[in-house]
């Protein structure tokens, strides 16, 4: 699955596929804009460089994928008729009848073509460490049997739903990447028409798709002509205009929710996070030092933080992965992290605090985490930023001392890229993580299939933890609501083919 970092309640993810017939066609309408709300911009548009929640909602709008996943955490086909799978190798099949926006048929060339672009290390792709455990894998084609056949150097227990789960991009855009950073080439549903910087984008409906998730196809009764991503990013004005008619969908998880119930929408509720905090550990930080990790950690009020922070509507984390399906549950969180004990002892200075967004819950969080740290010898100097600025400073390396911030995850494999190899800018490591035991039990478990694999993957996040090389806080109660529309999550956001427009 493909790793996001998000903004804490960017969006909702769960896991859904959906069919293409409707019991209430008489209900829906037909043709008409659905319009979303998204809490950042998206940035850089290139399916397998992306990062963002964000940025990873709107391109599976223009992306497919091979597989995708169900609401019960079952496989199920899409680009792929079907898959032949064994612990260090596998085989797909494609369908015959995937073309390209521009339409051109999709060859099982052009995708293995996807995964050699993420194999070289000059694209710095965002889906090793996460969709695939590293670059050494191969990738083999065969366009008369339809076939793009994976091979690993040892078992890999994900192998299917993580190298599944990559957007194919068509060759005339994996050939010019820098033309992706503001316009699309797949196989998917939809194609960007129009994209305005820190305002919106418009996709357009392509006629004629059959192959989403189970076989959905945009012939379905109420389903849209056009998909608007609108930037909102505060969620009073999120809430206005689902209460106007300015939007047909949007998370709300702050007080605004309360104008929202009793309206008529439709409503779901998915969890999400955890919001965690983060250390800097480079050299000159002092999150470099484990002894000041531990005594900072243990002076916060952390079910405090997780009140104000959630509004009240989540809990305390306890675990790294949340986000369904979630094969593996154990809640490793547990009696992992110091208690509250705020002596102050090994505590001074000022320390530079990065979190997204300007307002809102998380701001509320922060200032609070400051109030508690202050009496204490440590003054924060809080920096709340856009998605785009977040991103950047997040991953320049000496700008901050602690990071509050979401890295959504499924898969427990999916939190290896950002913990291990070289610090970023060179790699994904943002924080300079240096974990021996967290890296050598991920390279068992990455071996190691079904439960077996999940107790070592749950060694492997304690080793993490009771480092503090990340401190989960809190996990939220993400709340969505839809008018006029019915929509269903998929693994990144909202499932494109769900999406059905109400008459009326």
């Amino acid at each position: 699955m493909k790793l996001r970092i998000a903004a804490a309640a960017a969006c909702l993810v769960a896991a859904c596929g959906c069919g293409s017939s409707d019991p209430h066609e008489a209900e829906l309408a037909r043709g008409g804009t659905y319009t979303e709300a998204l809490g950042g911009d998206p940035g850089n548009l290139h399916p397998l460089l992306a990062q963002q929640i964000a940025t990873n909602e709107v391109v599976s709008f223009a992306y497919d994928t091979l597989i995708n996943i169900d609401r019960e955490g079952k496989i199920v086909p899409q680009l792929a008729e079907r898959w032949d799978v064994s612990p260090r190798r596998v085989t797909y099949t494609l369908r015959d009848d995937i073309t390209c926006a521009d339409g051109t048929p999709l060859r099982a060339r052009d995708v293995a073509a996807n995964y050699e672009w993420i194999k070289d290390p000059e694209h710095a792709s965002s889906q090793l460490g996460s969709a695939l455990p590293s670059a050494d894998f191969t990738v083999e084609s065969d366009d008369r049997a339809r076939t793009v056949t994976l091979t690993v150097p040892q078992p890999y227990g994900f192998l299917v739903p993580a190298s599944g789960l990559v957007p194919i991009v068509c060759p005339d855009g994996l050939k010019d990447p820098k033309r992706l950073a503001h316009a699309t080439d797949g196989t998917g549903p939809f194609v960007l028409e129009d994209a305005v910087a820190d305002d919106h984008l418009t996709f357009a409906v392509r006629k004629g798709y059959t192959w989403g998730p189970n076989g959905a196809t945009t012939a379905a009764p109420g389903f849209p002509s056009r998909v608007v991503f609108k930037i909102v990013k505060d969620e009073s004005t999120a809430a206005n205009l689902l209460l106007s008619g300015g939007l047909s969908a949007a998370s709300v998880t702050g007080p605004d929710r309360a104008r929202l119930e009793g309206q008529g929408f439709e409503k779901s509720e998915e969890p999400g996070g955890p919001q965690e905090l983060w250390f800097n550990q480079r050299a000159g930080h002092p999150g470099a030092d484990p002894s000041f990790r531990r005594a900072l950690v243990a002076a916060l009020d952390l079910d405090q933080l997780t009140k104000v922070v959630t509004q009240g509507i989540g809990s305390r984390a306890t675990s790294l992965t949340v986000l369904e399906p979630r094969p593996c549950r154990t809640e490793t969180a547990r009696g992992a992290l110091p208690g509250h004990e705020p002596s102050g002892e090994g505590l001074a200075g000022t320390l530079t605090l990065i979190y997204p967004g300007a307002g809102g819950p998380t701001a509320a969080a922060m200032e609070l985490m400051a109030d508690q740290l202050e009496p204490l010898g440590v003054k924060l100097t809080l920096r709340g930023l856009g998605g785009t600025a977040y991103q950047k400073a997040l991953f320049d390396g000496g700008s901050w001392d602690l990071a509050w911030l979401s890295v959504g995850l499924a898969y427990p494999n999916e939190m290896t890229a950002f913990v291990t190899g070289p610090p970023s800018p060179a790699g994904q490591n943002f924080a300079a993580v240096r974990n021996a035991d967290y890296t050598r039990l991920a390279g068992e478990a990455l071996k190691t299939p079904g439960a077996a694999g999940c107790e070592l993957w749950a060694q492997a996040d304690r080793a993490l933890l009771e480092n503090l090389d990340v401190v989960p806080v809190a996990t939220d109660a993400v709340l969505g609501y839809a008018r006029k529309a019915r929509i269903a999550e998929g693994i990144f956001g909202t499932e494109p083919t769900s999406i059905r427009l109400l008459a009326g």
